[in-house]
C-alpha cells in the first residue's frame, strides 16, 4: 500500500493518517498536516478509495 508524505498531491480520493484522521481530496489539492501533530514532518497518509 503506497504511503504519502504531507504536501504530497496523489490525486483524487479518501486518505487516512496514523492518528485515524481522514480527508478527501480533488485531483490538485495537496495531503494536509495531521490536525494534531501539524509540526511533525513526519505524518504520513494512506489511500483508502
Amino acid at each position: 500500500m503506497p504511503v504519502f508524505s504531507i504536501g504530497a498531491k496523489p490525486g483524487k480520493g479518501k486518505f487516512l493518517d496514523a492518528c485515524g484522521h481522514t480527508v478527501e481530496l480533488n485531483d490538485d489539492e495537496a495531503l494536509p498536516p495531521c490536525p494534531q501533530c501539524e509540526h511533525s514532518a513526519e505524518v504520513r497518509w494512506w489511500r483508502l478509495i
